[in-house]
């Protein structure tokens, strides 16, 4: 499923009285979407895979680093 991402930008003065631009002000949009029943992908032949566990953990750098004498 593919949603486009809208960017939001808002304009604040700093101190000095210089306009600047934050990005992304933490309101996101997205279109209205219909849900796609749970069996449809495999009806139209494709794979599909249940993610068991979410781990975004750089194991090769944090062996590197646990070696390393801080």
């Amino acid at each position: 499923m593919h949603r486009p991402w809208n960017d939001t930008y808002e304009r604040r003065t700093d101190p000095r009285g210089r306009d600047y631009f934050l990005w992304n002000s933490s309101v996101f949009t997205y279109p209205p979407t219909k849900p796609v029943p749970m069996w449809r992908p495999l009806r139209d032949n494709f794979i599909t895979i249940t993610p068991l566990q979410f781990d975004l953990t750089e194991h090769r750098m944090l062996n590197e680093w646990m070696k390393r004498k801080w």
